[in-house]
């Protein structure tokens, strides 16, 4: 481990704080708390099938806790409230399958059957992972999600080819491509898998912040702050991929006890514009958002970013070395009890991270 080690290094430019300054303002009006403080009984609390939280529902499968959580995720997407994504059908979700079943002129029974469920579940792969362009009109709320899914059920939206992949790709891989074509066929698959989970988690962080902050307002002032944030990080992007994990995490802890401001603060808005990065498939605003949490200390974001370098997303072309140490240093972070953003155990996490420990190791 060398999160211990003492670095001599040249004194930081701290040209970021004008930005944390200027949108602490934009987000002055924040009123909840970050995933840190919510993962008891909070919008988080049982996403994962394999967190403690959902050891109380014997009665659901594992397999059917995760088909439940992906009809309530998009019946969510589409404007139809299911509530939180925890895997019951309650009559929350069942009041939004009724809803969704009235408007597209099926038997209103609040229970989807099969047909009525593969549709839904493949119109929202559509527009959440396929479709860049109608992704962002709906998140900046300037489309409704229901008339895009009454026209993808006329025909009247094709569904979206990803282009064929660049054989010699000039920029960062798409985190959004990564998760859309996500297979089984080795470890890398799983590497992959424990990414996009944790990217989807940040996404749906990101919408709650977004949605209990704004009040209804326009989106678009938040991608302006995160778009002046990334460049402000520029410098720290840029050096992600060819520095030791120790080197990385002991800067960006100086830089969050130079900012004044509370680690509460920091995270909400490194979570926002995280989420946001991923939403627009944008790696530089991704990583900008995780440098911060990372300096928190945060364990789940350290694996994340783990698991960018390790997949060459946006932080060189891959290193499975460097995404060992980024590993080693999750593992070393680990809290007692709950984890922020997933609400799993941690010594739940630490065996998932000894596994993906594992395979990175088994590829050096």
């Amino acid at each position: 481990m060398q999160q211990g080690r003492c670095l001599r290094r040249k004194p930081l430019k701290y040209s970021g704080l004008k930005w944390v300054f200027v949108a602490t303002l934009a987000f002055g009006a924040i009123t909840v708390e970050p995933a840190a403080a919510q993962r008891r009984n909070g919008f988080f609390a049982q996403l994962f099938g394999t967190g403690q939280n959902t050891r109380s529902q014997p009665q659901l499968s594992a397999n059917q806790r995760a088909i439940n959580r992906a009809v309530q995720t998009a019946l969510n997407f589409f404007e139809f409230d299911a509530g939180t994504v925890d895997g019951i059908i309650g009559r929350k979700s069942r009041t939004a399958a009724t809803a969704f079943q009235a408007l597209m002129g099926y038997e209103e029974t609040g229970r989807l059957n099969r047909e009525e469920s593969q549709f839904l579940l493949s119109a929202f792969n559509e527009f959440a992972n396929k479709d860049e362009a109608s992704a962002l009109k709906i998140s900046l709320g300037l489309t409704s999600a229901q008339e895009l899914l009454l026209a993808f059920a006329a025909g009247d939206i094709v569904p979206t080819e990803l282009p064929p992949e660049d054989p010699a790709p000039r920029g960062p891989l798409s985190m959004r491509r990564t998760c859309v074509d996500i297979g089984a066929a080795g470890p890398a698959d799983l590497l992959k898998g424990q990414f996009c989970n944790l990217r989807s988690l940040a996404i749906a962080q990101a919408d709650f912040l977004i949605e209990n902050t704004l009040n209804g307002q326009s989106r678009a002032p938040v991608y302006e702050e995160c778009a002046a944030f990334t460049e402000e990080m520029r410098p720290q992007i840029d050096q992600i991929s060819t520095r030791p994990a120790a080197e990385t995490l002991e800067e960006m802890g100086v830089w969050y006890r130079r900012s004044g401001l509370s680690g509460e603060k920091l995270a909400q808005l490194a979570e926002t514009c995280l989420g946001l990065g991923y939403m627009q498939d944008d790696t530089d605003s991704a990583l900008a958002g995780l440098l911060v949490l990372v300096g928190l200390k945060d364990a789940i974001y350290i694996e994340q970013m783990g698991y960018h370098i390790a997949l060459g997303l946006g932080a060189g072309a891959g290193d499975y070395a460097q995404g060992h140490s980024w590993m080693e240093a999750a593992v070393a972070a680990q809290p007692e009890g709950d984890l922020s953003l997933t609400a799993q155990d941690s010594n739940l996490r630490i065996g998932i991270l000894a596994d993906v420990l594992g395979i990175l190791s088994a590829a050096e």
